[in-house]
Formats: C-alpha cells, sequence, structure tokens
C-alpha cells in the first residue's frame, strides 16, 4: 500500500510531462474523435505513429473523460502505466522471496529519470506490458496471458518484436517444444489491427523506425555517440541521482552474479532492445533509452541490498540501520532532485514556443493551409494544418529522400503554403535560404520567440499563385560533417573531386561554415573537369555573407546532359578575402568518400574529403 501511494503521489506530480514527438499520437486520436478517420493529416491515409494502440488508448480516455485534453489523458495513462510497471517490478521480487530488493527497485523505477522523461508518451506502456510479461511468464508459470500482453507491446512499439522473440526462444529452449497456441493467442490479439491497418494504409508497418534510420543515414549523430555525449551531459550537472547510483550499480553487479541470476531474461531483453537499435543504426532519442533506465533501478536495488548484507556480515548489527538511512535519504534526495529537474524544464522553451507558433497559425492562417517544418508534433496537434513533415514520419515520399540526404524535396514536391525556418537547424534547411525559388515565392511574414530558446522560429508565406520549380534529385554525395577546414582566403582554395552517376547533372551543394562572423568579400565557386583543366565548366560569385552558418549552399549550372560516369572538380576560392573575414568548408576524415578526395591549393588530400551533394535533373 506504501509503494502504490508513494508511486501515485509521484505520477501525479509528473502526469503533465509531455515532449513535441508524442503530439503526433495525439493528433492522430483528435482527428479520430472529430470523425476524420485514422489520419494525420486529413484525407491523407499514411501511417506514421509507431503507437497505434496508444492512439486507441488515447481515443478511449478522451472519450471517457471529455473535460480532460487529450494531452493530459495520455500524460495521466503514461503515469498509470509507469505506477503498474513498478508494481510489477515488485512482483518480481517478491516472487524471488527477494521483497526488500524488488520495493526498492519499484521506487527506483518511480523516480527514475530516463523513464520519468518519456512520461506523456507510449514508452511506459511498453515497459510495463514487457515487464508484466515477464512476471506471468518467469515467476507464475503462465503462457497465455504473457502472450496477450507482448502482442499488445508490439502493437504499442515495434521493438516488442524483440522481447517476444526472447520469450518464444526460452520456452522452446526449456520446454523442448514450439509454443503454439501462445502464438495463436498473440496473432488473434494483433489480427484486427492488421487487417484494418492492411485495408487502411495499404500496410500494418508504420513509417517511423524507417523515417529514424533514413535521419540516421542523412546525417544525424550515432545512437551510442549521441547516447553518450547526452548521459556525460547529464552527470557534468552534478545531479545528485547519477552520482548517488554510482556505486549502488557497482555492487548492483556483484549481487547480480551472486544472487540475482532470476532477473536474467528481463536482462537480456534490455541488452538486445539496445543491440537492435544499434544493428539498425538508428539515431538517438531519449526515449530509446528507457528501458536502460529500468535496468539501472534494479541494478541500484540490487547494490544496495548487497550493501546492506556486507554491513550485516562485516560491521555487525549495530550498524545494520546506518546503510538503510543512507539508502532512504537517496531515495528521498532522488526524488526531490527529479521533481526540481522536472519543474525546471517542463514546460520547456522549445515546448512553449511550438505550442504559440501552433496557435499562431490558427489566428493568422486559413484554414486548409499548409506548414513545412521539421518539429511537427505541437505545432501540427495545435494549428490545425495540413502538416509537411521535413524528416518524413508523417508525409509519403519524404522520408526516402532524407535518406538521401534531399531536405529540399519535400518543399518543392508539395509547395506548402508556409514554411518554417529554425536557425538551430541550419545544416539541414537552411540551404533553401538562398535558392532563388524561396526568394522569389515566399516572404517573411512573422518572428516568435521564447524566453530561454536561443533562436527564433521564422515563419514565411507563400505569395498567391506562386509555382516552384520541379525538385531536383541527389546523385552523389558526402554528407559527414566531422571538422571544419581552414579560412579560404588569399592565394587558399578548397575543393574536390567526384563522379557523378547520373545524367542530367545541374547543381552541387556544399556545406559552409562562416565562424558566427558577419563577412563581407567575394566568394567563387570553380566547376572543371578535372583539377588540371584550364577553364572553368561553370563559375559563380556570391558574397560571403550570403552564407548560412553550418548550412549547405546549392550551387545551380546548366543541365550537363552526358555527365553520367564522368568525374568532376569543383573548388573554392576568395582572393580578397583576408584572415578574420573569410568563409570554410566542412571536411569528413578517414576518406568516406571513395570515387573522389578533398584538394587543397592544387594538392590531393587522400584523408579527407568536403561535405557536398550532387545534383540531377530526373
Amino acid at each position: 500500500m506504501g509503494l502504490i501511494l508513494t508511486g501515485f503521489i509521484l505520477t501525479i506530480s509528473f502526469y503533465d510531462i509531455t515532449y513535441d514527438d508524442v503530439f503526433l499520437a495525439f493528433r492522430y486520436a483528435k482527428n479520430i474523435l472529430s470523425g476524420n478517420g485514422f489520419v494525420y493529416n486529413i484525407g491523407e491515409k499514411f501511417l506514421g505513429t509507431p503507437a497505434p494502440f496508444f492512439v486507441l488508448l488515447l481515443v478511449i480516455g478522451k472519450y471517457l473523460a471529455a473535460f480532460l485534453t487529450i494531452p493530459q489523458v495520455g500524460g495521466l495513462i503514461s503515469c498509470v502505466s509507469l505506477l503498474l510497471l513498478s508494481l510489477f517490478v515488485y512482483a518480481i521480487g517478491r516472487s524471488f522471496g527477494q521483497r526488500m530488493l524488488g520495493a526498492l527497485a519499484a521506487i527506483f523505477t518511480l523516480i527514475n529519470p530516463l523513464i520519468v522523461m518519456t512520461l506523456g508518451s507510449e514508452t511506459p506502456i511498453y515497459l510495463f506490458f514487457v515487464t508484466a510479461a515477464f512476471y506471468f511468464y518467469y515467476c507464475r508459470g503462465q503462457i497465455y496471458l504473457p502472450a496477450f500482453l507482448l502482442a499488445l507491446s508490439i502493437l504499442n512499439r515495434v521493438e516488442g518484436i524483440i522481447p517476444a522473440a526472447l520469450f518464444c526462444g526460452h520456452f522452446i529452449l526449456t520446454r523442448r517444444k514450439f509454443p503454439l497456441r501462445a502464438s495463436v493467442i498473440a496473432i488473434l490479439t494483433m489480427l484486427p489491427w492488421l487487417i484494418f491497418s492492411f485495408f487502411y494504409f495499404g500496410s500494418p508497418l508504420t513509417n517511423s523506425m524507417g523515417a529514424k534510420i533514413a535521419q540516421r543515414q542523412a546525417g544525424l549523430g550515432s545512437f551510442i555517440y549521441t547516447a553518450a555525449w547526452w548521459m556525460h551531459r547529464m552527470v557534468q550537472n552534478i545531479d545528485l541521482f547519477y552520482l548517488a547510483f554510482i556505486p549502488l550499480l557497482v555492487f548492483g553487479v556483484q549481487y547480480f552474479i551472486k544472487k540475482g541470476r532470476g532477473w536474467s531474461i528481463l536482462f537480456f531483453w534490455i541488452v538486445f532492445q539496445t543491440v537492435a537499435y544499434l544493428i539498425l543504426d538508428v539515431p538517438f532519442y531519449h526515449w530509446y533509452i528507457a528501458h536502460i533506465g529500468l535496468a539501472i533501478s534494479i541494478l541500484a536495488a540490487m547494490g544496495s541490498i548487497e550493501l546492506l548484507e556486507i554491513f550485516r556480515s562485516r560491521i555487525g548489527p549495530i550498524y545494520k540501520a546506518g546503510p538503510i538511512i543512507v539508502i532512504v535519504l537517496i531515495i528521498f534526495a532522488a526524488a526531490a532532485e527529479v521533481q526540481v529537474d522536472i519543474n525546471h524544464h517542463y514546460p520547456n522553451p522549445v515546448n512553449q514556443l511550438n505550442t504559440a507558433t501552433g496557435k499562431w497559425f490558427i489566428a493568422n492562417s486559413e484554414p486548409g493551409s499548409s506548414i513545412a517544418y521539421l518539429e511537427i508534433g505541437q505545432i501540427g496537434y495545435y494549428s490545425e494544418r495540413q502538416i509537411i513533415d521535413l524528416l518524413g514520419l508523417v508525409t509519403p515520399g519524404a522520408s526516402d529522400w532524407v535518406r538521401k540526404g534531399n531536405f529540399v524535396w519535400a518543399y518543392l514536391n508539395y509547395q506548402p503554403d508556409y514554411i518554417i525556418y529554425n536557425p538551430m537547424f541550419s545544416s539541414w534547411i537552411g540551404v533553401i535560404l538562398n535558392e532563388p525559388w524561396f526568394k522569389e515565392s515566399y516572404t517573411e511574414v512573422e518572428h516568435l520567440t521564447s524566453p530561454g530558446y536561443p533562436e527564433p522560429l521564422i515563419i514565411y508565406k507563400k505569395h498567391p499563385g506562386a509555382r516552384l520549380t520541379p525538385p531536383l534529385e541527389v546523385d552523389a554525395a558526402q554528407i559527414k560533417r566531422e571538422q571544419p577546414g581552414d579560412e579560404i582566403y588569399g592565394n587558399d582554395n578548397k575543393g574536390q573531386t567526384f563522379k557523378a552517376r547520373e545524367s542530367n547533372m545541374s547543381g552541387i551543394e556544399v556545406s559552409l561554415f562562416n565562424f558566427n562572423k558577419q563577412n563581407n568579400k567575394t566568394v567563387i565557386f570553380h566547376l572543371k573537369e578535372t583539377p588540371d583543366s584550364s577553364s572553368d565548366i561553370f563559375r559563380h560569385e556570391f558574397l560571403s555573407s550570403e552564407v548560412v552558418n553550418n548550412s549547405g549552399y546549392l550551387f545551380h549550372f546548366p543541365t550537363i546532359e552526358n555527365s553520367s560516369g564522368k568525374s568532376f572538380y569543383f573548388y573554392l576560392d576568395s582572393p580578397e578575402s583576408t584572415q578574420g573575414n573569410a568563409i570554410s568548408v566542412w571536411t569528413a576524415l578517414k576518406d568516406p568518400y571513395k570515387d573522389g578526395t578533398a584538394w587543397t591549393n592544387e594538392r590531393s588530400i587522400n584523408e579527407k574529403d568536403l561535405a557536398f551533394k550532387v545534383f540531377y535533373k530526373p
């Protein structure tokens, strides 16, 4: 009862936490409740949410509690799921005769920031389903209920396939037969959705995971590198929660080896899911490590018990209360730290800005108008306008072009009425600012800001009747940006050789860097057949003040019809630039592009390549 009460107080404290991506599910639920069908954009049957079961829960919850908003319904559902998750963690410990361990693990789960930060979403529901399935299968010896729960976990997140496969493998190894009846139950549970989604969307598979993988292929940070950076940043904040738990985790591993093997299959699931993310090479998002938060909570509880046993055996009964007091203080301090951190970050500046932006569109744009942007969750939910998702989560076709590094395709293909530009994302979308079609067809109409957010959202509106040029397609590309080159000034130049794979080459985008300075000198782009060619195929002069920092600059030139299979060379120079008033280009190390190499001052640099894309007219 004490655990339930503690969990209830904590979850109610956190129920209004949410983040931008979850609003995709909220908008699907809103459209269902409004009679528009299971769609994100009205009239467009495209499955972009990774959590159809969560959408169903939102619809039911909103129907039963009409006085709540859909985000509040989502928050309460995920908070209840977190409470149930902690109760099943406790139940697992109790079934192993480890009641204290289970209670500590449950409390640590309730206050673990890696899990708390996913509240409002489907992730706590997923963790609850898998943990409950483990309890009923491994601790109670049941088969059919775990199969049902694992089927729901798959409907809630496709990653549920991993624990389902693990449980199936364990059943086969331990019982020497295939779990046929359990598999039938799982299939029957999912069958209504499979039939509906096949006929409604054309496929039961969500576009979400494919779009995330496309983002990684387009250059978004790797799972391991970004997760390590993210965790390092959290530890750097000297939060008491993280520092206090480090020794507990060390002792927890020791306890697991001695007495915690019963938890193995749960840890196997956590390891396998992490490995799956690495194999798929998905980019890092904080909800992709919530399951690791569960492992940390259990190991910390094991470490606490190990410390208690060490005190009992080595120091004596007079000091038994010491470690208990320390652990209780850690729990309360950690809970307070998490609460302070949550209050500080929610609602955070980006949430406030995106919400205000969505409401701006309600007041200042026509119903049915379209908006193109990257962070579409809250803006899409509150604007009630057609959304063109540049990353392709909810926009058909876009993720295929993102995979090739082409972020301009969605603009030119869908021709939005409004474009939102955020300087924070200049490396992906800054290229449009110097595009002729953008300058000719769009006018800036609003700057929206939020206290604490470093950049404004700039809204551009398309001129009435404007028609954009047909989109180009990416041919050759090297999109890694690992190191800015030296300044280009005086007699210095930097270039790249490459091979065109397609005919009709008509543009080259180069990733530029202005050192966060207002440069004002002329820069010259040259395209030649080879570094030794005496004349340029194409030459273009532009001012360095036009360069958007960390962004691409697309140079258009007359179509080269017979470009397929031929090698070319481009370079940049700026004789009138001076040190401190010059730009540079982004480069990649270890020669990732094999059909060419970087050049500096007429010398090839075999271990480097510039960051660039070659475009052609299809």
